[in-house]
């Protein structure tokens, strides 16, 4: 129950991340960089901090899945990679399609939604990894002995 809660609060934190916008703009329309669009786009711009995605993705599978120390080693590793796209403020981009510059100001609310989605996932995993561990089988003969009754 608490992976399915955790799983879909990742995932609406994530698709609302989307529709807002990543960055704080100088000048322009804070809207032309919604989180879509980043993330389509950002792909082709080679940056590997986009790399959080695919990897986030194979996160939520991992954790899906139960495979653990999966889940927890490449979300740590999107998460760690979302923390640095905070290197982008200060960094001058396109302010619109005409090409015209302006500069990242700061990060927006679809960039602090995108990244909540991906530290609520990782630590989730910590959780799942450091507190569920499972119990192991009982031998066969400590399950043939409890299953015998007095007098049997």
């Amino acid at each position: 129950m608490v992976k399915r809660i955790a799983i879909a609060l990742t995932l609406l934190l994530y698709l609302a991340s989307l529709a807002l916008p990543a960055f704080d703009l100088e000048q322009g329309d804070d809207g032309y960089y919604l989180g879509l669009v980043v993330v389509l786009f950002g792909a082709l711009s080679m940056d590997p901090r986009w790399l959080a995605n695919p990897l986030w993705i194979i996160g939520m599978v991992c954790l899906w899945r139960k495979r653990r120390v999966a889940a927890l080693l490449t979300l740590t590793a999107a998460s760690v990679l979302a923390l640095l796209c905070l290197g982008y403020v200060g960094t001058e981009i396109a302010q619109n399609a005409s090409g015209t510059k302006t500069t990242i100001l700061g990060m927006g609310t679809g960039y602090y939604l995108w990244l909540s989605s991906l530290l609520v996932a990782t630590a989730f995993a910590v959780c799942s990894f450091f507190g569920e561990r499972e119990k192991p089988d009982p031998t066969p003969q400590a399950a043939d002995n409890a299953s015998r009754t007095p007098g049997g």
